[in-house]
């Protein structure tokens, strides 16, 4: 063997590879990597094989997309955290699924994580959305750029990724180093196509004159001033019957909360209080509660047809009508408003025009105020939302400008967008939405507003005025609404352990409110108003004095509300009902 050391050198070197690719084909001959391509996007999972030949994933895949990659293994996992719990639990990848533009992905602890391109080529742009299982309230998907790729942070959730050939923006509820996060009110990242010179970005609003609360309040303090002097005008003259309903309501809400609410309502002339000028809307100023509550039966079975309807055809429309949040709030446990608020992300191709976007992302707003749960309903498209608002805007001389398809919104449906934009900006804690919103609505408040215009969005110029007429939810007797139609500042109800609800009314001593109660259990006339038993008497509204008539079919309380203290309480000696929760 001395005589021939290059022989023995070759043997050892081919004898040491068999070795070497044996232990590998040991190891890893059970093992393999599922690739799939959906346009741009290409998918990677690893799995392995048994010994009992049953294959199963492992806790590894890879999710590419135009140079920015999503990935997990036991090394860099997806975590799921807590407000509790900041380090975090790793989730362990238990299932995989595809469909025809999407790749989802179903972890230990039922949290679905899911990568969806918009075309099955080239051009489609990216979303990954999460639906996190109850136990946690936020997750984290490691990140990666390609070296073609550099990243500039503009918030906390939107990055512009510049490549070669042209620009990406990158959003998410929050864009750390490595990892996007993802929470239960925020669950959707976008990875989309840029082009700064066409393309709005709300980022680029922030920091503007004129983008904050304080400036809207301001303003919109400006148009409620313009909006009373000129109806005070009006109501002096023979054009005082022109006036819309909206108008009344609106002019004396907002003389009541200058003190004035007496004098608002003296000054009304009789033609506007005749019940065929009215409906159920002014009926907490102006009584006729029997004759106004029909209006607001008919209103309520409208609302019920047309959810019905738009869940059938698909008609995003729904979410712009007037209300429509109280009704879904009234009605949030039954299932045809589970079917309501899940059809948008069920539609195939779901392009929201810049009002119904408007419309949902105030809806949302609303709902998730009252109760989360049901507002997480509509998180699968509000990305899709607020990219849809986005297109149709532009920012010219540090205005917004909203471009509808070609044609211009009327100045009710500017400042409805804006405050859409300003409320979701809020719940969301997104400043950028919310600044955007109030320079939409400032600019044009500043343009000036008509009486007939300003009336119809008073109930945003004036959030927090309680005299304009609302909808108070007080519980729920299992799946049935207990709520009034009011302009009390608060109405409470609480049950004794003997079945005597309690309602309590917080009202300006000396003032009277007429409300329409609805959902409230019979109480066979036994009632107690201002701590004396009533008789019902049906020309209750005639007298100087508190009274009522109840509707026992439609379990419908009418009250007048007249107050010798700020809060007057009812009690009503109920029969035993169903367990009852706030």
């Amino acid at each position: 063997m001395r005589k021939h050391p290059v022989r023995k050198f070759l043997g050892l070197t081919v004898l040491y590879a068999a070795i070497i690719v044996g232990i590998f084909v040991l190891q890893f001959k059970s093992e393999s990597i599922i690739s799939k391509a959906i346009g741009s996007l290409h998918i990677s999972i690893a799995q392995t094989e048994s010994d009992t030949n049953v294959t199963e994933l492992k806790n590894q895949f890879k999710v590419t997309f135009k140079g920015i990659s999503f990935s997990a293994d036991d090394e860099n996992p997806v975590v799921a955290k807590t407000s509790e719990n900041s380090a975090g639990e790793k989730l362990v990848l238990k299932s995989f699924d595809e469909t025809s533009l999407s790749a989802s992905f179903t972890f230990n602890d039922g949290t679905v994580l899911t990568f969806h391109t918009s075309k099955a080529d080239s051009d489609g742009e990216l979303s990954v959305s999460a639906r996190i299982s109850d136990k946690f309230s936020s997750i984290e998907v490691p990140y990666k750029l390609s070296g073609n790729l550099t990243s500039e942070k503009l918030s906390k959730s939107h990055a512009l990724l510049t490549a070669k050939k042209g620009f990406f923006m990158l959003t998410a509820h929050d864009i750390l180093d490595d990892t996007v996060q993802l929470t239960k009110k925020d669950s959707v990242a976008m990875f989309v196509t840029y082009d700064p010179s066409k393309r709005f970005s709300y980022s680029t609003v922030v920091g503007l004159e004129e983008t904050s609360r304080a400036s809207f309040d301001a303003e919109a303090r400006r148009a409620r001033d313009k909006f009373l002097s000129e109806t005070e005008a009006i109501l002096k003259t023979s054009a005082a019957d022109s006036l819309s309903e909206s108008a009344v309501t609106a002019y004396v809400a907002e003389m009541a909360s200058r003190d004035r609410y007496n004098e608002a309502i003296d000054s009304v002339p009789e033609s506007l209080r005749r019940e065929n000028h009215r409906t159920y809307v002014s009926a907490p100023f102006f009584n006729t509660l029997a004759v106004m509550n029909r209006s607001l039966v008919v209103q309520t079975e409208q609302y019920s047809s047309m959810t019905a309807s738009a869940v059938t055809s698909k008609n995003l429309d729904i979410f712009n009508i007037d209300g429509i949040s109280d009704f879904i709030i009234r009605e949030k446990k039954k299932s045809r408003i589970t079917n309501l608020l899940s059809f948008p992300a069920q539609m195939a191709d779901f392009k929201p025009t810049v009002v119904q976007a408007a419309g949902i992302l105030n809806v949302y707003a609303d709902l998730y105020k009252n109760d989360a749960s049901v507002a997480a309903l509509l998180e699968p498209v509000l990305a899709k939302c607020l990219d849809s608002i986005a297109q149709a805007c532009s920012l010219e001389n540090d205005a917004v400008k909203i471009n509808n398809n070609g044609a211009a919104l009327s100045v009710r449906q500017t400042i409805e967008v804006g405050n859409a934009l300003a409320k979701y900006g809020d719940v969301s804690s997104k400043n950028e939405y919310a600044q955007t919103g109030y320079l939409i609505m400032n600019k044009a408040l500043a343009a000036g507003l008509n009486v007939e215009t300003a009336a119809s969005v008073y109930h945003i110029l004036a959030e927090s005025n309680f005299y304009y007429p609302h909808t108070q939810i007080l519980g729920y007797y299992g799946n049935t609404a207990v709520w009034a139609w009011t302009c009390a500042r608060n109405i409470s109800y609480r049950i004794d352990a003997e079945n005597i609800v309690n309602i309590d009314i917080d009202f300006p001593q000396g003032l009277t409110n007429h409300i329409i109660f609805n959902g409230v259990p019979t109480f066979h006339g036994k009632i107690e108003i201002q701590g004396q038993m009533f008789k019902t008497d049906p020309r209750f509204e005639t007298y100087n004095s508190s009274g009522y008539v109840y509707q026992t079919s439609a379990q419908t309380l009418l009250l007048k509300s007249r107050h010798k203290s700020s809060k007057e309480t009812v009690r009503l000696f109920c029969d035993p009902t169903d367990s009852f929760s706030n």
